[in-house]
């Protein structure tokens, strides 16, 4: 739970790997501008994670001040949140990871994708496999704030290596 939200363009964040000037991902995160206005600045709070599935997650989470609750899973729009059983926007948040806005207090929150198989299949596997691209340069950016403890080239490697994408150096 990160207490307050900058506004930038996520998509030229990406394209550039350019940062916002003092950004600290412990403290803030990056959601698109206009929404980034409307957001109310939080605190600090704990998660229990009760399900982490490839297709639900669901947590119970402390937010004494409020806050922005982000999850560094992949982003799309075919997943939904719940908070208290009502539904909530998700946030694209960081360029790439998921994010909800929390009131003061606790709440029971659930992430659902809500595609098809079908869909997976034949929507979703181009984008997928761009966003496993994405994804590998963004975890690069995150070693080298800190925030990840592997190697990023060997991590990568070992990625591109298993899905036989491109061959062996």
């Amino acid at each position: 739970i990160v207490p307050q939200a900058i506004g930038a363009d996520q998509d030229r964040l990406i394209e550039t790997g350019e940062w916002p000037a003092g950004f600290d991902p412990k403290k803030q995160v990056i959601l698109s501008p206009d929404v980034a206005a409307k957001v109310l600045t939080g605190g600090e709070g704990s998660v229990r994670l009760r399900i982490y599935g490839t297709r639900r997650s669901v947590m119970d989470v402390h937010a004494p001040q409020g806050g922005i609750l982000v999850l560094y899973d992949m982003w799309h729009p075919w997943w939904r949140v719940t908070v208290d059983e009502e539904e909530q926007p998700l946030l694209r948040a960081n360029g790439l990871f998921r994010a909800v806005v929390l009131k003061p207090g606790r709440h029971h929150t659930a992430l659902c994708c809500s595609s098809t198989d079908e869909h997976l299949f034949r929507d979703a596997l181009p984008v997928l496999l761009h966003d496993i691209a994405v994804y590998l340069k963004f975890r690069c950016v995150l070693v080298g704030l800190g925030l990840v403890d592997i190697e990023c080239d060997r991590a990568a490697q070992g990625m591109v290596e298993d899905i036989g994408a491109l061959p062996k150096s």
